[in-house]
């Protein structure tokens, strides 16, 4: 439990490890890509966790790719609103190649704090970023779904990556 970006005794910041899994092979990425995810089995005694303790609360999805295990985090927001677990907001990380529309809409409807990795300019970007799926642009695909965020009002911020073969790319990549 991170309570640390929370004021002391007013919340409850939780990060779930939601899979180990990732359809990217990032150069930087420590990852180990296992098929580990968070299993339905383990939502309800968390879900009774959380509301025990009567404190808003943050749950923050990582990974992996969050998105490889989209059921389960849809599963956890319902449970967590038929169970009246008092949560101010969710948050994930995700490279953004599962992201949809309909997955976006659910997500800003359940007050979703959306974070895409994205390593600059479609070059910088690919040349860190090799996906396992054939003849998918990871770059193009989490533009479009950031143009589709920005034409819905939809908040959204930005993470990226600079290491020493991409750091000169800096003043590119702030656009």
């Amino acid at each position: 439990m991170d309570e640390g970006n929370m004021d002391p005794g007013k919340g409850i910041d939780i990060k779930i490890g939601i899979t180990e899994d990732c359809m990217m092979n990032c150069r930087y990425c420590p990852q180990k890509h296992r098929d580990l995810q968070f299993s339905k089995e383990l939502v309800g005694p968390l879900v009774a966790f959380l509301k025990g303790t009567g404190k808003p609360i943050k749950i923050d999805f990582f990974g992996g790719e969050p998105l490889l295990n989209y059921g389960i985090i849809r599963h956890i927001v319902e449970r967590c609103k038929s169970q009246n677990v008092p949560i101010e907001n969710f948050e994930l990380i995700t490279n953004g190649v599962l992201a949809d529309r309909e997955k976006i809409d659910y997500m800003a409807q359940n007050r979703f704090k959306l974070q895409f990795s994205i390593d600059g300019p479609e070059e910088v970007h690919l040349s860190n970023r090799r996906s396992n799926l054939t003849g998918i642009n990871s770059h193009r695909k989490v533009m479009n779904v950031i143009s589709y965020m920005r034409s819905r009002g939809y908040p959204y911020s930005v993470y990226a990556v600079f290491h020493r073969n991409t750091v000169h790319r800096l003043d590119d990549s702030m656009d």
